[in-house]
């Protein structure tokens, strides 16, 4: 039995997918703690990292990694004792670009600045950081920290 063209690009492109799905399935297991296992402020399951901090005494039911799990849905507003603070003296340029209105770019632009001027001291010093403005801050404000 022989396959006709079509169904031999289907077959390719199942095993294709199977061979992505398999890569995806080893980097994750031989990187269990890398930057997209960060728990995120708005509730995304990630591993432990010392950036990333839950307020309160301990874990919580959904905890994850040894973090609080945030009880907070994008766009919506909960007590500061559910949300994790991602610290900006600490957190890499992956942990950083978490950060609502904070992307890759201005994530770079904050490490190189720590890098270069070191602490913040305030959460309003992130301000002195190239294309960052009081409005980014105020966004950004609500997860992030200078511990």
């Amino acid at each position: 039995m022989s396959f006709n063209r079509q169904e031999r690009l289907v077959v390719l492109s199942l095993v294709g997918i199977v061979l992505v799905g398999s890569g995806v399935l080893i980097v994750k297991r031989t990187a269990p703690n890398a930057a997209t296992d960060v728990v995120a402020p708005w509730g995304e399951a990630g591993g432990a990292d010392s950036s990333v901090t839950g307020p309160g005494p301990g874990p919580t039911p959904g905890a994850v990694g040894g973090h609080e799990r945030a009880g907070v849905e994008s766009g919506t507003d909960a007590p500061a004792a559910t949300r994790a603070k991602i610290n900006l003296n600490t957190a890499s340029a992956a942990e950083l670009s978490l950060l609502p209105g904070i992307g890759p770019k201005r994530a770079a632009a904050i490490v190189e600045y720590r890098a270069r001027f070191g602490r913040f001291n305030s959460l309003e010093d992130l301000e002195r950081v190239s294309g960052i403005g009081p409005g980014v801050v105020e966004r950004a404000a609500p997860w992030a920290s200078v511990e």
